[in-house]
């Protein structure tokens, strides 16, 4: 059993992936900056494979008591992607090349 739920779904051109982290207020709490939730699977937009590497408690001790989240690319090649980040009711848009 792993520390995580995820799901992908596709409506029309758009493409959901969610991830759900169990006790994830006490993995903020207690875990070292630093430490990634791992495991998480590469997904496919448009031909593209990504991955979500997040780390509940930061980065590093520069972030600590914040919630890291990174999107990255798996591919080989660089790309444009428009994305949202939802937490709770909390909705970020990104529009980022890399």
């Amino acid at each position: 059993m792993g520390i995580t739920e995820e799901s992908v779904s596709t409506d029309g051109a758009d493409k959901s992936y969610k991830v759900k982290v169990k006790r994830f207020r006490h993995r903020m709490r207690n875990w070292i900056p630093s430490r990634s939730v791992r495991l998480l699977k590469i997904f496919e937009v448009a031909g593209c494979k990504l991955k979500l590497v997040i780390y509940p408690n930061g980065k590093n001790h520069n972030h600590k008591g914040w919630v890291s989240v990174y999107l990255v690319n798996e591919s080989e090649e660089s790309i444009q992607i428009k994305f949202q980040l939802k937490i709770d009711s909390i909705v970020a848009d990104f529009d980022q090349t890399f």
